[in-house]
């Protein structure tokens, strides 16, 4: 750990960073490698606030897409599959390569890549649609902005960037001050209606929150009513 004669932005947020617990690419592999972990996000059905986004023409093949934290390739595999242009990144190597697997099964063409999202280049890539299946609430408060820089650099002026994120109830209680005395986001940080619209509204406009739907596994798709789900459009 850096302790002192720190120099730049980037030092400073790896100082933070170490502060708290792993959440490195080690960590999520070593998360994605155990089938058998009860965790809801472990299914192949893809998200419902999605799905409603496609079949009500909000987003249109063949638009260019980015998923941030793609995990298995649910969401992406699905989008692929309705004529998209997909890249994935997540940097968990055990996910990518469940997601590569499940992609050659469906004989479609989503561009993987194991990466961090702060590190993957997005320099001459202008997306129609960026969407984030729950990594944003993993993402300690001192690189929101970051995230945020990314999203607004890749996206296409007037293009959509949607989400799901842990609702209160769904995820830890912790305020961004908490993080760093606790030394944790307690597996991931809720966020209030107002904190979201605190956060996203200087550069988006038509913020639409709502619950996700509830449904079952037997419904092939994936909804849970502890999440919100979240879209909106870059000034």
């Amino acid at each position: 750990m850096l302790k002192n004669n720190i120099a730049t932005h980037e030092e400073l947020l790896e100082l933070l960073d170490d502060l708290l617990e792993e959440r490195s690419s080690r960590w999520w592999t070593e998360f994605y490698s155990d089938p058998n972990r009860k965790c809801p996000f472990f299914t192949e059905n893809p998200n419902e606030d999605l799905i409603e986004l496609v079949k009500t023409g909000k987003i249109l093949p063949p638009s260019k897409v980015l998923e941030l934290g793609c995990g298995n390739g649910r969401n992406s595999n699905y989008l692929a599959n309705n004529g998209f242009e997909v890249d994935a990144v997540d940097f968990s190597k055990t996910a990518i390569a469940i997601a590569k697997v499940n992609s050659s099964k469906l004989n479609n063409s989503v561009k993987y890549y194991c990466q961090s999202i702060f590190d993957f280049d997005y320099s001459d890539k202008n997306y129609d649609f960026i969407y984030d299946s729950g990594c944003f609430h993993h993402i300690a408060p001192h690189r929101r902005q970051d995230l945020l820089s990314i999203i607004l650099r890749a996206l296409k002026p007037g293009g959509i960037f949607a989400m799901v994120c842990f609702a209160p109830g769904g995820g830890s209680d912790y305020s961004d001050l908490d993080v760093y005395e606790k030394k944790s986001m307690g597996g991931g940080l809720s966020f209030t209606e107002e904190s979201l619209a605190k956060i996203f509204s200087n550069q988006f406009h038509n913020i639409h929150i709502r619950k996700m739907k509830e449904l079952p596994e037997s419904s092939g798709v994936f909804g849970k009513d502890f999440l919100w789900a979240v879209k909106m459009e870059k000034n």
